[in-house]
């Protein structure tokens, strides 16, 4: 009697279960639609704007939402609905319902800001990015390749690759005589941009350092194995220096040349960038065994040390970058907790224009580039975040640009080894 009472309490607490379960499942709410809070949205690039998605009914169980844009080129959207604008043009941000598919969308117009082009690298090959399109380069891959050297003049972008033969030009092998001088035996490291004219440091056939303008040769100088480390151009003049290291003293000694004069040397000093700002050419050095450093001007006919600060106690590793973009000199500094400070003028007795701190989820971040637009400041690089499949490795980089050190956006590439900007 015990065990047929025992099995009908068993039973009626089996179907009281039961019941409950369908009872619950009968009153779950489905969705019915979405609908976000603007149809059309126009921002400017380097701009952020979040979208609000409302599902219908109020009460339904699952609000859950994706979001995706149509062309990441122009715009793209996170998992809240944040829009941000990357470059000028068009695309659709359409929101997702997980029940039911539900979906709507909002045309966003991005306007404003520069347009770009940047040598970089997306998956196994090297790439072109005109601000649309990515275009591979026809004969690199991304392993072991990349471009070394980039240079603009007027819409068009060159880069140097690291073949040392191979100069592009808007990411398509360029043969023009009058831009690249044509000798199979020739050897490039580097290349400059002033005014309408391209600049090419290599060596000849003969193992000569040598400087082309323009396909022709204006500089040459026997440097033994020695080359010129970078150039750069004021005037009618053509700067460019090399290092030459002693075995037995154990020191580099910089050389600076004008045309093909010798201008300048600094032994035990590290030339670590050369530019010209206005009627100026700069040189940012190091000295060896030192924290210290410091920046030399040559005015057009002495080299005389900065006057406007002396020494930075910096190590070689901080400094990250040295250029100017319009009339303005720009340097950025990374400091022990991996953020990196951008200085607009003098580094040695200004504050940091702005700083910009890497995501806590990514490593080995760097700043490639920096360039001035409409009073605005566009910083480009990449860091790396963790694996889809194992997220304790990083072993993926992500290219960002940022407007003025704040709202970074997502750029389709990789990596980025040049930038430049043209007029809209």
């Amino acid at each position: 009697m015990k065990k047929i009472l025992s099995l009908m309490l068993l039973c009626a607490t089996i179907l009281f279960v039961s019941c409950k379960d369908d009872n619950e499942t009968a009153d779950s709410v489905s969705v019915d639609g979405v609908k976000l809070d603007k149809s059309t949205l126009s921002i400017a690039v380097g701009t952020s704007e979040t979208l609000t998605a409302t599902i219908t009914p109020d009460n339904a169980t699952n609000k859950n939402v994706s979001w995706q844009s149509s062309n990441t080129a122009t715009a793209t959207v996170d998992a809240t609905g944040k829009v941000t604008a990357v470059a000028a043009g068009t695309t659709n941000i359409t929101v997702t319902t997980e029940d039911g598919a539900k979906t709507d969308v909002c045309a966003v117009t991005v306007s404003g800001g520069p347009k770009y082009m940047i040598y970089g690298a997306k998956g196994d090959n090297l790439v072109f990015y005109d601000g649309t399109e990515i275009k591979p380069i026809a004969g690199f891959t991304s392993y072991g390749n990349y471009i070394k050297s980039c240079a603009q003049i007027g819409n068009d972008f060159y880069g140097l690759a690291s073949d040392k033969h191979t100069i592009l030009k808007n990411g398509v092998s360029c043969n023009d005589a009058d831009k690249v001088p044509q000798n199979s035996s020739y050897k490039f490291y580097s290349i400059y941009a002033s005014g309408t004219s391209l600049y090419v440091n290599g060596e000849d056939e003969n193992g000569k350092a040598t400087v082309w303008k323009d396909g022709q040769s204006m500089l040459s100088v026997d440097l033994g194995t020695s080359r010129f480390s970078e150039i750069c151009v004021l005037g009618n003049d053509v700067f460019a220096y090399y290092s030459k290291y002693d075995v037995q003293t154990r020191i580099s000694t910089y050389y600076v040349y004008k045309n093909n004069t010798l201008i300048y040397n600094a032994p035990d000093y590290r030339i670590e960038d050369m530019k010209v700002c206005g009627d100026k050419v700069y040189m940012t050095m190091t000295v060896s065994n030192s924290n210290n450093i410091f920046r030399y001007i040559y005015d057009g006919s002495t080299m005389t040390p900065d006057t406007n600060g002396g020494t930075q106690n910096l190590t070689v590793d901080d400094f990250i970058y040295f250029g100017y973009s319009g009339s303005s000199m720009y340097a950025i500094v990374k400091d022990p907790f991996g953020k990196y400070a951008l200085y607009k003028g003098n580094i040695w007795n200004t504050s940091p224009k702005s700083v910009i701190t890497p995501p806590a989820s990514t490593k080995y971040f760097n700043i490639y580039y920096v360039g001035e637009y409409n009073n605005d400041v566009y910083e480009y690089g990449a860091y790396n975040v963790p694996d889809t499949d194992d997220p304790t490795k990083f072993n993926h980089k992500q290219a960002y640009g940022w407007k003025n050190s704040a709202d970074p956006f997502r750029l389709p590439i990789d990596t980025i080894n040049g930038v430049a900007h043209i007029s809209q």
